[in-house]
């Protein structure tokens, strides 16, 4: 197979992955900081709307947006401007369309219902955050397409800043109103700051076959993304509805940390898929599947854990920190380890995409939520409360990961690629987490050592025996990259 340089896309990645890393660390204290200063139920109201706005960010946009960021590459390589200046006229003002009108029907629903008034002002927040989802969504896209990761990268440290710092006071002194008014002026800063480093024209005249043509290719490539987000979130919709607001309280702490766990590889899958795009007219069905899907599979399937084990031994602080919460610490530390096939399910979305599969991919994708919402109900009736319902998300991740592998290996076109190799490298490296997981929580419990001095302790050995686990796993598997941080904290540390 081609040897594709790394380096480029390393840096890349890794520059973009640490302005993920440090949202991830202050959405963690984020994270901590709302419920300590809210009730469980309105913790719980806050997460259902920031559910339906992750919904409105992604998906509003009917699939033109998403279909402009894979189109726009391949066009400026083949110098086609003026095509690409339609796209991206009918994909800025063809969106605007289709979030206009949902804001106006949010606005409707918080004036024609009979809702407590923090419900009701909760609803005229997000009907306002709509639209500017709209135009901030747009502009994040388009640097994609040019793959131009540095704004969007101080983008996220402005955000997981703006979420601790300006929403810590407003929180404290105005309650759930204060959530509201840190999410208006975060998404003001953040538009202002991203038009400053998108200074292209981007309002060009609408044409509707151009837009017909964006929905058409982007439409299945947005169900594809609302069926795998709601293979991610149906649980708390569940809870919701069978168990109420407190408890969805509970367990949308343990689902912030399990989201937060998803950025790193999440940033990543961002930054290839469009050279993915790029790339996908020039590279053989072997070169492509080996450089954006064994490649990124097994890195993440390796490096993975190092996020996730401290995240679940450091869990029980959550008790001392947060008591009123300490209901939702074992589910935080079933769907941390749950969010291991997850994290590698992410890669699989851009082969199936490159390659026109999502409507077909549909079906696995669809089977893994139903098993997530039976064994989710059941657990709830059998009183197995949130923890049953974070065992049954974990299962059904592993299910959508070896759905998806089995789906691409089906369809992959090239010559005999080392499937049963790499599938089962996939594996080894939760072996060892849980394996090492349960295993020192054994031994602390033996030893009768204190349970936040085990904490740190478990913590240090885990990532030193990570480490070295690594370095035998980039041996037997030299896709799998050398363990290597002093680049990373470079990136840190250099200004952008």
């Amino acid at each position: 197979m081609a040897d594709i340089p790394p380096s480029s896309l390393t840096a890349t990645i890794a520059r973009y992955s640490s302005s993920k890393a440090y949202a991830f660390v202050l959405r963690i204290l984020t994270g901590f900081m709302r419920p300590f200063l809210l009730a469980p139920e309105l913790f719980g109201i806050w997460n259902l709307f920031a559910i339906i706005l992750q919904y409105a960010e992604y998906y509003l946009h009917l699939g033109c947006v998403g279909a402009m960021r894979f189109r726009l590459p391949q066009l400026w390589e083949q110098k086609a401007d003026d095509d690409a200046k339609r796209v991206t006229g009918a994909a800025f003002k063809g969106s605007l369309a289709s979030h206009a009108v949902a804001s106006i029907a949010v606005t409707i629903l918080a004036l024609a219902g009979n809702w407590e008034g923090h419900v009701r002002d909760g609803l005229f927040t997000v009907a306002v955050i709509i639209l500017t989802l709209w135009y901030q969504r747009f502009l994040i896209q388009f640097l994609q397409a040019r793959q131009n990761f540095t704004p969007i990268a101080r983008a996220n440290y402005i955000r997981a800043t703006n979420a601790l710092v300006v929403g810590a006071p407003l929180i404290y002194f105005f309650s759930i109103h204060g959530i509201y008014w840190t999410a208006l002026i975060g998404e003001a800063i953040l538009i202002l700051y991203l038009r400053r480093h998108c200074r292209e024209r981007i309002a060009y005249p609408f044409e509707w076959p151009v837009y017909r043509s964006l929905t058409v290719q982007g439409f299945p490539i947005m169900v594809f993304d609302i069926a795998s987000n709601l293979a991610r979130t149906a649980d708390r919709f569940l809870i919701a509805a069978m168990l109420g607001t407190e408890q969805l309280g509970f367990y949308a702490l343990a689902a912030f940390v399990f989201t937060a766990l998803l950025e790193v590889p999440g940033a990543a899958r961002e930054v290839l898929e469009p050279r993915m795009m790029q790339e996908s007219v020039t590279l053989s069905p072997d070169d492509l599947l080996e450089a954006y899907f064994f490649r990124p599979l097994l890195n993440t399937a390796f490096y993975i854990p190092l996020l996730i084990g401290p995240v679940v031994f450091a869990a029980p602080f959550i008790e001392l920190v947060l008591p009123r919460y300490a209901a939702g610490i074992l589910p935080a530390q079933i769907l941390a380890i749950g969010g291991y096939f997850l994290a590698i399910s992410f890669v699989a979305r851009g082969v199936i995409v490159a390659n026109g599969w999502q409507v077909k991919a549909l079906i696995p994708v669809f089977a893994a939520t139903a098993v997530n919402a039976v064994l989710a109900v059941l657990a709830m009736q059998m009183d197995f409360g949130i923890a049953g319902v974070a065992v049954a998300s974990s299962v059904s991740y592993a299910l959508l990961l070896g759905l998806l592998i089995g789906f691409i290996k089906k369809r992959h076109s090239g010559e005999k690629a080392p499937w049963a190799r790499y599938s089962v490298a996939t594996i080894l490296p939760f072996i060892l987490l849980v394996g090492t997981v349960v295993g020192f929580f054994a031994l602390a419990e033996l030893l009768a050592v204190n349970q936040w001095l085990a904490a740190i302790l478990q913590i240090i050995c885990f990532s030193a025996l990570m480490f070295g686990f690594l370095h035998l796993a980039h041996r037997l598997y030299p896709l799998v990259a050398r363990p290597n941080l002093a680049p990373v904290f470079a990136l840190i540390r250099k200004k952008q």
